[in-house]
């Protein structure tokens, strides 16, 4: 008997620590797509699928097509954007 596919739902949270001068990229409702690097590259967020080899080495893939080679496919995600963020204060530069 053939072993049906399974849709298996991902969530990610974390955060970044990212320099004051980068300049936000905004979407068309205000949300934070990525950063703008000097030179003008662009940083965003993707989705990707780390792959161990038995060897211990690791890779990355973040193509849907190589995704769907090793199995994984009909990626579909809601949000995946910053939010806005708060100013970090390094305790030994405050002054009382």
């Amino acid at each position: 008997m053939k072993k049906l596919d399974m849709e298996h739902e991902f969530s990610v949270t974390g955060k970044f620590d990212v320099k004051g001068n980068l300049k936000p990229v905004l979407e068309m409702f205000g949300t934070i797509s990525g950063f703008k690097l000097p030179g003008g590259r662009v940083v965003s967020l993707v989705v990707a699928l780390e792959v161990e080899e038995k060897n211990g080495k690791i890779s990355y893939v973040t193509s849907e097509k190589e995704m769907d080679r090793l199995g994984f496919s009909n990626l579909h995600y809601k949000d995946l954007d910053f939010h806005p963020g708060e100013p970090i204060v390094n305790e030994d530069e405050v002054l009382f």
